[in-house]
């Protein structure tokens, strides 16, 4: 007998095509399960009974007896047909149904097969396949011509993938690659299949098309070309490690040119499978090219069609100037450089010196034949081409004069020339902040730096006016940085190019070579031909370099610093590198490592040990942890830099130095030993900000002046003398 509905209360609140869920319960006895039976509506046949018992808490909650009242049901397989079924579910005994209305279900016939094609390739495809009912087991793939119904392969599916076992698709044996074959690259559309042998199961829904172009027998590529000629490579692929011929010819006077043989071993070539890698070559231009004509260049593979670049190369070499020579150095008392003749290059050659102030006044003549090594082993002759010219006594005259200077009995001037020089100001050095931030935050700074995006930059306009105090400066002695990164500045390049060729020698910076770098700033650096760089280097040590370099990347500063290397080693002008290395507790073990191996592998020409300024603002506590003040350790220093056998300069800090603590506006990033302010009567010393503010150092008082407001700022200075 039914007992009464109304005493029952139940709902089915979750469907899925594989079942669905809900509760009920019977409230005169809230703690026992009661079934549920679930019917076909339409036939109202017994598809399954369920017990209502599983808990659920939101049950509980909303006073559902004890919660244990709700059920999961799970269409059973027979159902699995495609057909639709009304589904109703009531409590057994009773005529309480679960749901207002019997809902409908269709549940698709399962698939035993499954697979995809993934991924397209100019050779061939890959994807997988399997049997949901022999999961562990391989099926074979038919690959089609969809067009012609042709079978072009069977590939198995027995490659293992670690994601198909992850995603339980079987033993995750089941992936396949299929490579196309030969025939097919024929450069013709092919419509291609792919299903599972035995079946009507296709591995994508649609058929996808393809056209493999006939393979080009031969490849080749010229990558570098400059003034003197070009390299690249160029193999046959039939024949991979036999070199192959190129014929190159001008094409604006179809003239062959020359034959050579691809023929040399390139590692990288070997890697990326280019045969045994033995197919580079370089072409020097010949000298009649030389010409300072236009020629349209194209090389080509011998006996061929096949052209190594698309469109033809360009060249216009000058005519090929016989001299060359450089002024390097300039001082108070004279001046130094080099110069030779390319087709007599172990003899020297005479050097003559005008005065062109107002008329072109001979004064003098020198040789050029003092040997140095650098000359040489940049392959300027034997190296005896160097010179050194004395000014004569009537130039002291506290008066600008022009110096032209050029080779005797030609026309050819040496670089950077002509120059100006003066000997009406006494100017020991000039240091000129083209910014107002680093990029840094190190613990041992004498500056107290803003935010790190708060940068001030110096103008263009600014720059033009500082520099024009260059002519009254001896070599090595203005300064782009004082107290700030120089490499922050965006128009770092353009700067370096509006100095003056003749007074580049005078210019010198320093950076923590930390900022992002491009290539482009780098190769400016080493083509500007500024006295020297100094770059900062407290540590090799990747782990110590973030400590001591805060805010600093190591893995950037030495990428930074590799390619500055190499660019400057392949620049026979480059600024000279000298290197800054602050000694502490934590690094003094290191030192001489770190100068060894900047001499060795980064183009070391000078390196300087110094000790850290004592200033306020650094944490008293760093200061003790860090400060080296034993002076036993300083011995063992100097000793370990001597073992070396390596060239430095070594500054211990003053008697008492430790002791008294001083301003940061009294040091500046020149020498350790000129880092004070000298006393009146000395060669004067100018600081200037990024703004054009000048500040006199070795002044009692503090004389501050901007740059822009001075029509001639060098009139200005000159009254203090």
């Amino acid at each position: 007998m039914p007992l009464k509905t109304q005493k029952y209360e139940g709902c089915i609140d979750r469907f899925d095509k594989t079942g669905f869920s809900g509760w009920a319960y019977y409230k005169n006895t809230p703690d026992t399960p009661v079934d549920i039976e679930i019917y076909d509506a339409v036939t109202q046949t017994n598809i399954g009974t369920v017990t209502a018992d599983i808990y659920r808490k939101d049950l509980e909650d909303a006073g559902i007896g004890n919660g244990y009242h709700a059920f999961r049901f799970d269409f059973p397989g027979h159902m699995a047909d495609g057909k639709d079924y009304t589904i109703t579910a009531k409590i057994v005994n009773t005529d309480f149904i679960l749901s207002s209305i019997s809902f409908p279900i269709n549940i698709p016939v399962e698939i035993e097969y499954e697979g995809y094609i993934e991924f397209f390739y100019k050779t061939g495809f890959s994807g997988w396949a399997y049997s949901k009912k022999t999961p562990d087991t391989p099926v074979d793939i038919e690959i089609y011509d969809a067009v012609t119904q042709t079978l072009i392969d069977t590939v198995t599916a027995d490659i293992y993938r670690n994601d198909l076992e992850d995603a339980g698709i079987g033993n995750g044996y089941h992936a396949f690659r299929f490579d196309f074959p030969d025939h097919m690259a024929d450069g013709k559309e092919h419509t291609i299949t792919a299903k599972i042998v035995s079946t009507d199961f296709i591995l994508s829904s649609n058929v996808f098309m393809i056209n493999i172009p006939v393979e080009i027998e031969y490849e080749g590529y010229i990558e570098v070309f400059d003034k003197t000629g070009f390299s690249g490579w160029a193999y046959n692929k039939k024949n991979p490690d036999t070199p192959v011929d190129i014929e190159i010819y001008d094409v604006t006077t179809k003239t062959h040119i020359a034959i050579i043989t691809a023929d040399t071993y390139r590692k990288d070539l070997e890697e990326l499978g280019i045969g045994n890698g033995c197919h580079a070559f370089r072409f020097d231009f010949p000298d009649h090219l030389a010409d300072g004509n236009d020629h349209s260049i194209t090389a080509k593979i011998f006996n061929t069609d096949f052209f190594l670049s698309s469109s033809f190369l360009i060249v216009n070499i000058p005519v090929e100037i016989e001299y060359e020579g450089y002024i390097e150095g300039f001082g108070k008392t004279g001046f130094s450089g080099w110069a030779y003749n390319k087709k007599t290059p172990d003899t020297p050659i005479d050097i003559e010196i005008y005065d062109v102030t107002t008329t072109q006044t001979h004064i003098g003549t020198v040789t050029a034949d003092t040997y140095r090594k650098d000359l040489e082993e940049s392959g300027i002759g034997n190296g005896c081409h160097a010179f050194h010219f004395f000014f004569p006594e009537y130039m002291a005259d506290n008066k600008t004069h022009t110096i032209s200077v050029k080779i005797r009995n030609t026309d050819y001037i040496l670089k950077d020339s002509p120059f100006s020089i003066g000997m009406n100001m006494d100017i020991e050095f000039i240091t000129a902040d083209i910014t107002d931030n680093c990029n840094l935050r190190c613990p041992f700074c004498p500056v107290t730096h803003k935010g790190l995006m708060d940068n001030g930059f110096m103008t263009i306009e600014t720059f033009t006016k500082v520099i024009s105090f260059l002519p009254y400066l001896p070599a090595a002695s203005f300064y782009l940085s004082s107290l700030y990164e120089p490499t922050l500045h965006p128009e770092l390049a353009k700067l370096l190019e509006l100095i003056p060729l003749q007074l580049r020698k005078r210019v010198l910076f320093t950076t923590n070579l930390a900022a992002n770098l491009s290539d482009n700033i780098l190769i400016a650096m080493s083509k500007s031909g500024i006295h020297h760089i100094n770059i900062l280097a407290d540590t090799l040590n990747p782990s110590l370099y973030p400590k001591l370099r805060k805010g600093g990347i190591f893995d950037r500063f030495i990428n930074n610093l590799k390619r500055l290397a190499s660019l400057f080693s392949q620049q026979p002008r480059a600024p000279q590198l000298h290197y800054i290395t602050v000694a502490l507790k934590s690094n003094i073990g290191e030192i001489p490592d770190i100068v060894t191996q900047c001499a060795t592998k980064y183009a070391s020409v000078f390196h300087e040990i110094r000790y850290p300024f004592n200033v306020t603002g650094i944490d008293s506590q760093w200061k003790k942890d860090n400060f080296i003040t034993d002076e036993a350790d300083w011995d063992t220093l100097e000793k370990s830099l001597k073992d070396t056998g390596i060239s430095y300069v070594l500054h211990r800090p003053p008697e008492n130095y430790y002791s008294k603590v001083v301003s940061p506006a009294d040091c500046c990033e020149t020498r350790q030993h000129q880092t004070l302010a000298l006393p009146p009567g000395k060669p004067i010393q100018l600081r200037i900000d990024y703004k054009g503010t000048i500040r006199i150092l070795n002044r009692e008082d503090d004389f501050l002046v901007n740059v822009n407001l001075l029509d001639n700022p060098v009139t200005l200075i000159s009254t203090f003398f």
